[in-house]
Order: C-alpha cells, then sequence, then structure tokens
C-alpha cells in the first residue's frame, strides 16, 4: 500500500545547509561536512528553516530509504555543532609495549 510520507528536520541557528543536487553541505561553529545523497526514490527540499526529505505514493523500500536519510543528515547536524572526542586508552596483558608521543605523532611499539 502506497502513502504519502513527509519527514522534517529543524535547522538549528548557526548551521547552514545547502543542496546541489545529490550533494548536501553542512556548514557549522565546529567545521564543514558533505555527503551524497541518492535522491532517486526521495526528495530532498530545503524550505526556510527545514529539510524536507519524502515522496508521493511511498512503498515500504522508500520509507526506509527516508528515515535512513533522516537519521544520516541528523548526525551530520549534530557532528558540526558539537566538537568529536575521541579518548584511547592504553594498556597491555602479556606482552608489553612502549608508546612515545611526538609533535602530532604517537608512536607505539612492541
Amino acid at each position: 500500500m502506497k502513502k504519502t510520507l513527509f519527514k522534517q528536520i529543524e535547522i538549528p541557528e548557526g548551521v547552514t545547509v545547502t543542496l546541489d543536487e545529490a550533494r548536501i553541505n553542512i556548514k557549522g561553529p565546529e567545521g564543514e561536512i558533505f555527503r551524497y545523497f541518492n535522491p532517486k526514490k526521495v526528495r530532498i527540499k530545503i524550505k526556510e528553516n527545514k529539510i524536507i526529505l519524502g515522496q508521493e505514493n511511498s512503498t515500504k523500500k522508500e520509507k526506509k530509504i527516508m528515515n535512513t536519510f533522516n537519521s544520516h543528515i541528523k548526525n551530520m547536524i549534530k557532528g558540526v555543532k558539537e566538537k568529536f572526542e575521541y579518548k584511547l586508552k592504553i594498556c597491555f596483558d602479556h606482552f608489553p609495549i612502549t608508546v612515545k608521543q611526538y609533535v602530532g605523532k604517537v608512536i607505539i611499539k612492541n
């Protein structure tokens, strides 16, 4: 059964979104990211301060694609708004290792 489905994503202040055919560029205070989407089955539009994903007469497959696009775009917006930091804990169990830190590099020797 086909339905008309649309999803809207709010664009927060300080974040700009541009759409160039299949490429979405998102700029924010923490950086810039872009991604290519295949919009054959799902239409992507930017109106005012919202990104609109949707399609008339959508099938289950198109609904799944739309939800995937929705999640990716939300994560991209979150990524340019907030700083991402990954902490790595260095440990060893049996074989000893040495870790040396140089300017911009970390060398791990076994």
